[in-house]
């Protein structure tokens, strides 16, 4: 019984179950969004014959089914409700129907949510008040969207939102001012419209817009509030002073937007100008003001400057017409702001114009100095003197003009004078210029215009060029040691010396007079006189006192410390006249520095070995500890030498070029004992051989002064017994000498203006080829005409004893030409062949040189030198390309260089060592190959020693810094082919050099080195 009733209930149970589930499938099956897609039969019976008529066909019901939703699909699996008869060969079994086990399942894409429900609009959160939600009719999931209102009604348009648009704020958006600018004469006034427009590019009516004045000019508004209409719009006055001739700024205000109006009251005073552009040209122009008053004319005028007031002067300032002249010149624009006041009664009214300077330079030069500068010295940065630097740029207008006389315009000025120019003596060639002295004043730019005379050597005329020289004086304090210097014992009071003071006033003043001194401040002690603590900025002492004057005699220095070295600096002003003893009275301002020092050190001596020395730091490392007693010298330890060699140079090698001290630099730079780096005490070299000379200097260290000492220099210069020349003579070949190979072998030479020579052993010494050059004087310049033939048959080392004189007579040098003879034949015989250029001794052996070649005879001149020789059988090859090898010799040997000749396809290979030793070509160089025109011409500029061009090339088609070097020497090596095109000529690195083009190149190149190494003309041209 039990067991019925649970059968019962589980069957109750499930009745239940479909119930509950069966609306919810019917709504779907109802539902017309429900799309089902038929699928296809599977799993059909392996024995279902080919031939069947059986037709698949579903069950009533799905044997299993997934409702889709609206975000998921759904499916129906339906079973085939027919059956089959297999295919068999079995006989018993024909006829036997058998259960389809085919399967289709059927399905729906998801529904996708249905939101046609009521809206509901959104009151908390950031959402609130501007959307609304909407649930899902299936599933109640939500969506949130903006709210769509009505143009019409302003309520939302979503079903059941009802949600009312917001009133719309409005801010203001412009402020406009018509006008913005006013302009009005004195006592005038003018309306200001406002107009304010909101945020919705709308007029903004009932805006309050309030106007503040922002200085203090002489105008007023009415009102400092207004209230905008309907149409956005109010309007104010603003009325002027009826006196004053300013401009007055106010604010005008509505919400957050400000616009400024400027109101400008007319002056009754104009200034007009001749000429109009109010512009001064030059030294010789004039700018006159004329000040315009429309009031009384019992008025009173007065006009004032500001700006570049030195470099102007004007007269009559109390009227109202004023002229204004050109004080000064320059290479930049100065601006002169002139302003005229005008007085009526009680009223007062001003007026102002701009007055321009403006000289246009074609020649601008500089120089950096911290103390005396004479022009043909080089600066603090370059070494080039100033007509050094003028003759570069004027150059660099034209290649034909030849600088010849420097002529200033103007010599002073408020931060230096050039000392030896006047307005009678102004005009300076190049050894003048250079005796020139720059005097500094104080810290600035000192402008002097000057015209450079050129002669312009393609038209022969005469031409002037203008130019500005400027000298910047830098800031000494930190490298000079002040305008008077004295060294003491640690503690030791210092009397001044007035001759000290003499001397300082002369060197800008030179025909002035001292007249007294007042001291401005003093550090690391004090100044007393023989009466009290002198008064520093208010007691003068005298040169010459009176009576009842302090005598500068009697100023004397009181260090702070007496055990310890320091540096006391006591600045001070001059006073007396500019020439003779009275006149208009004139300052300068200078610096007294005292150094106290230990005890001195001992004199550090060199002598020079062949007129050279180069200072060891080690020498001042131990006078540092001899002064200072100390067991070690500091690694900073900063030499500062106080004046330079009388007899001989000190030179700095460290930078890009050698730069020699002078007396206007010697004191701004201070060189260290460091073993790295620049400015050391390693890189100066003495040069000198006239006797002994000394120097004295300061030696710092943390930079303060520790002892002072000299360097003594013993310049007699020892004759050298060693000068050594070599040469070689190969295959019979002679051997010819060279100025160059004598001076590079030994200094000395470079002094000597005779050679004698001695008889050779086994060979003989030719001059010219003909004469003998044994036993007679021969000027080094002619070197290059001496020829050593060996002997035939020897083979072997020669020597040629010689000794040189200079032109006193003296000798500076003995030595010996050492000549390598080889493969020298016992018969005389002609060397010759492709590999080995030798054979022809006169240009008319060469079969293939016509007598009208445009270059017979530039190839006569070098084989008469013995520079060309040929290609061997009696040919030249004037149209083959030259080789690296051909051209190393051709070069070398017309610039007085010679080396041995080898051998085969290396037979130039000693000319190559040669060349590459001298750092002119790379040891890469194939001697077998074409040399470029390019290679060509940059060794021949570096052999000749001419430094390359980088800019304003003469060719159309190259810009090689060597070729264009080599078309601006004289005579001109590389000149160009004449354009096709028109305009430059080109170079054409690009097509090979031919033999008989190389011809007049190696000429150019023996006659450049002749004029440069000697006055002798050049010999065969």
């Amino acid at each position: 019984m039990k067991s019925l009733k649970r059968r019962l209930l589980s069957l109750f149970l499930a009745m239940v179950m479909v119930l509950s589930l069966a609306p919810m499938a019917l709504a779907v099956d109802d539902d017309s969004t429900v799309k089902w897609k038929e699928g296809q039969w599977t799993n059909a019976p392996s024995d279902l014959p080919a031939d069947s008529q059986h037709k698949h066909e579903p069950a009533d019901k799905a044997t299993s089914e997934t409702v889709p939703s609206c975000t998921a699909a759904g499916s129906r699996t339906y079973a085939c409700k027919n059956k089959y008869t297999p295919a068999t060969s079995d006989p018993t079994k024909a006829g036997e129907e058998k259960e389809c086990t085919a399967t289709r399942t059927d399905t729906a894409d998801a529904l996708g949510h249905d939101y046609t429900g009521n809206a509901t609009a959104i009151t908390d959160g950031d959402d609130a008040g501007k959307k609304h939600s909407i649930n899902c009719t299936r599933c109640n999931a939500v969506k949130t969207e903006a709210h769509d209102y009505d143009s019409k009604t302003g309520i939302c348009k979503a079903t059941g939102c009802n949600a009312q648009k917001p009133p719309e704020v409005i801010t203001v958006k412009s402020v406009s001012l018509n006008p913005s600018t006013a302009s009005v004469d004195l006592g005038g006034s003018k309306d200001i419209a406002v107009t304010v427009t909101g945020s919705n590019d709308e007029p903004m009516a009932n805006e309050t817009v309030t106007i503040t004045k922002k200085n203090s000019g002489p105008a007023t508004a009415d009102k400092t509030s207004v209230t905008t209409g309907s149409d956005g719009k109010a309007t104010f006055k603003v009325t002027a002073d009826s006196t004053k001739a300013e401009t007055t700024t106010f604010e005008v205000k509505a919400g957050n937007k400000t616009e400024t109006l400027t109101f400008k009251v007319n002056s009754p005073v104009t200034i007009s100008s001749t000429p109009t552009s109010a512009s001064i040209n030059s030294m010789d122009d004039v700018v006159k003001l004329t000040a315009n008053y429309s009031g009384s004319k019992s008025a009173t005028y007065k006009w004032t400057f500001s700006g570049s007031e030195d470099y102007f002067s004007w007269s009559d300032v109390d009227k109202a017409n004023i002229t204004i002249y050109a004080e000064d010149v320059s290479s930049t624009t100065r601006t002169l702001t002139a302003t005229v006041t005008v007085k009526d009664g009680d009223n007062t009214y001003t007026a102002s114009k701009d007055v321009t300077l403006k000289i246009d330079t074609q020649i601008s030069v500089s120089a950096t100095v911290s103390d005396n500068y004479f022009l043909g010295d080089g600066d603090n940065k370059t070494n080039d003197s100033i007509w050094d630097k003028i003759e570069e740029r004027v150059n660099k207008i034209d290649r034909d003009y030849d600088l010849e006389a420097v002529e200033f315009d103007t010599y002073t000025s408020k931060y230096g004078d050039l000392s030896g120019v006047t307005s009678k003596n102004n005009k300076f060639d190049e050894d003048e210029l250079a005796d020139i002295e720059f005097i500094p004043e104080e810290k600035g730019d000192a402008e002097f215009r000057f015209t450079a005379h050129v002669y312009d050597t393609q038209v022969r005329k005469d031409r002037e060029l203008s130019g500005m020289l400027t000298i910047t004086v830098t800031d000494t304090s930190s490298t000079s040691g002040g305008n008077i210097s004295y060294t003491a014992e640690i503690g030791e009071d210092v009397y001044f010396d007035v001759s000290d003071f003499e001397d300082f006033w002369e060197d800008k003043y030179s025909s002035g007079t001292l007249d007294h001194v007042v001291f401005g401040s003093a550090t690391n002690g004090k100044l007393k006189d023989a009466r009290s603590t002198v008064s520093y900025n208010k007691d003068k002492y005298y040169v010459d006192p009176g009576k009842n004057d302090d005598d500068l005699a009697d100023v004397y220095f009181v260090p702070s410390s007496s055990k310890k070295a320091m540096t006391a600096k006591i600045s001070f002003t001059a006073y007396g006249s500019k020439t003779g003893s009275s006149g208009s009275s004139y300052d300068r301002a200078g610096t007294i520095t005292i150094y106290y020092l230990n005890d001195n050190a001992s004199d550090i001596t060199y002598n020079t070995t062949n007129g050279k020395v180069t200072l060891d730091p080690k020498d001042f490392n131990e006078a540092y500890k001899e002064a200072t007693g100390s067991k070690t010298a500091p690694s900073s330890l900063v030499i500062e030498f106080q004046n330079v060699p009388t007899n001989g140079t000190l030179t700095y090698t460290g930078g890009s070029r050698d730069k020699d001290l002078t007396k206007s630099n010697v004191k701004s730079t201070r060189y260290t004992n460091k073993s790295s780096g620049t400015n050391r005490l390693a890189q100066l070299t003495y040069t000198g051989t006239k006797g002994k000379d000394t120097i004295d200097y300061i030696a710092y260290s943390g930079g303060t002064a520790q002892f002072s000492g000299r360097v003594v220099f013993n310049g007699t210069a020892a004759v050298p017994q060693d000068v050594v020349v070599y040469y070689a003579s190969t295959a019979g070949q002679p051997a010819r000498f060279s100025q160059n190979d004598f001076t590079t072998a030994n200094s000395a030479m470079s002094k000597a203006a005779k050679i004698r020579f001695v008889t050779p052993a086994n060979g003989t010494l030719y001059l010219n080829g003909s004469t003998s050059a044994a036993g007679i004087d021969i000027a080094p310049a002619l070197l290059y005409s001496v020829t050593y033939q060996p002997k035939a048959g020897f083979n072997g080392t020669d020597k040629v004893v010689f000794a040189a004189y200079d032109a006193s007579n003296n000798l500076v040098a003995n030595g010996s030409v050492n000549i390598t003879v080889a493969g020298n034949p016992t018969t005389s015989t002609t060397p010759g062949g492709t590999t080995n250029p030798g054979g022809v001794t006169d240009v008319s052996q060469f079969t293939d040189v016509s007598g009208n070649a445009w270059y017979r005879a530039n190839l006569a001149t070098l084989v008469s030198k013995g520079v060309i020789s040929g290609r061997g059988d009696g040919k030249f090859d004037p149209k083959g390309t030259v080789t690296y090898g051909e051209a190393l010799k051709m070069v070398l040997e017309s610039c007085g260089y010679t080396a041995a000749v080898g051998t085969g396809s290396q037979w130039a290979i000693n000319y190559k060592n040669l060349a590459v030793s001298k750092g002119w070509i790379s040891s890469s160089v194939d001697l077998n190959a074409a040399i470029s025109r390019n290679a060509t011409a940059e060794l021949a500029a570096k052999v000749l020693g001419v430094a390359p061009v980088t800019s304003g090339s003469p060719f159309g088609d190259e810009a090689n810094a060597y070729a264009v070097a080599l078309y601006y020497t004289t005579p001109q090596i590389f000149v160009g082919t004449t354009n096709p095109n028109g305009g430059k000529p080109l170079f054409e690195n690009s097509k090979p050099l031919l033999r008989e083009q190389v011809c007049a190149v190696i000429c150019r190149v023996s006659d450049y080195h002749t004029q440069h190494t000697t006055n002798v003309m050049p010999d065969g041209v």
